[in-house]
Formats: C-alpha cells, structure tokens, sequence
C-alpha cells in the first residue's frame, strides 16, 4: 500500500504568513513567494526566480483588501471621574486664564477659598477633597480646611497663610 503526502498549499500559505519578517529576512515586504510543483507541494522563496523549472510562482499579498466597518460596539463603562487636580493661584487671587476652579479673597487677608464648579467630583459624592499647599514666600500655612463633596460634585478647601497674601501652589485629591 502506497501513501502519498501532500502539502495543501493553504497550510504552507499560512505558514508563511505567520514567518513574515524572519523566514524571508525582509523588513517591509509586501508579498511572499511560493513554488508549487504538480504534486501539489509548495515552499517559501525570497525571489520569484528561485522556482525550479517545474514549479510555478504563486505571489500573495501580505495584507489583504480593507474589510467593511463592523457594527458599533457596546459602550463602554464610564472612566473614574478626575481625581486629582493642581492650580496657581497669585498673592491678590487671581489665576492663570483657562483654570477650572475659582479664588475668592480679602485684600491683605491672607485668606483664600478655592472653589470647584458644579460636577468636577462627580461620582465621588460624600467623599473627602483634600489638599496640599505649598506656599512661595517666607510664610506658612496656618490654617487650612475642607469638607466632604456634596451631591452636585462641587468641592472647596480653604486656607490662610501666617504671612499674609502669598503666591501658592496646591494640589487635591478625593479620598479613596
């Protein structure tokens, strides 16, 4: 009894698909070559002139035609709402343009509340925003204060320096 074996030319194919890069020491190449013979057998080659005499050249494309869109997948889970915020905030009250929190001070008080807008904590309702500050003078924070968020997501701290109006930096975070 006689066995004959064969080589389907979709195996080698896809043989040859996954050695991209390494079987034909190619970086970039956009087909790959095989030599099929009339029993049905095929091999890899770098250069279509490597087919013998009796083989005949098959070229694939290495990346096909774009496929149509897929339909929309479901959305996503919403992210963690931000959790940790930094600002400046110069001796007289103001900031930079485009800050998303607001300053409210006395002249000469030393004293500032620094307020976020309506939904900045939302999603951490009933936690606590804390902050660090950190003053850029010859001062120190004497008094600092901040509350739980409520349920519209706005939060604030409060804080008076030693020295009076100062140049400060703060950073906030929820509690986890």
């Amino acid at each position: 009894m006689s066995r004959h074996v064969v080589t389907p030319l979709v195996g080698v194919a896809a043989a040859a698909i996954l050695a991209i890069g390494g079987a034909l020491g190619v970086e970039g190449a956009q087909l790959l070559y095989l030599c099929t013979n009339p029993a049905g057998q095929a091999r890899l080659v770098g250069n279509p002139a490597d087919c013998r005499g009796n083989e005949t050249v098959v070229a694939l494309n290495v990346e096909g035609q774009q496929g149509s869109p897929g339909p929309p997948g479901p959305p996503g889970a919403p992210g963690p709402a931000n959790r940790v915020f930094s600002g400046l905030v110069s001796p007289n009250g103001t900031t930079p343009p485009g800050t998303e929190f607001t300053v409210q001070h006395t002249l000469s008080s030393g004293t500032y509340i620094i307020s976020f807008p309506k939904g900045t904590f939302s999603g951490s309702e009933g936690k606590f925003l804390f902050a660090t500050v950190t003053p850029m003078g010859n001062t120190y924070v004497n008094f600092l204060s901040f509350g739980r968020i409520p349920l519209d997501g706005t939060g604030f701290f409060e804080v008076t320096f030693a020295g009076g109006e100062v140049l400060f930096t703060f950073v906030t975070a929820i509690q986890d």
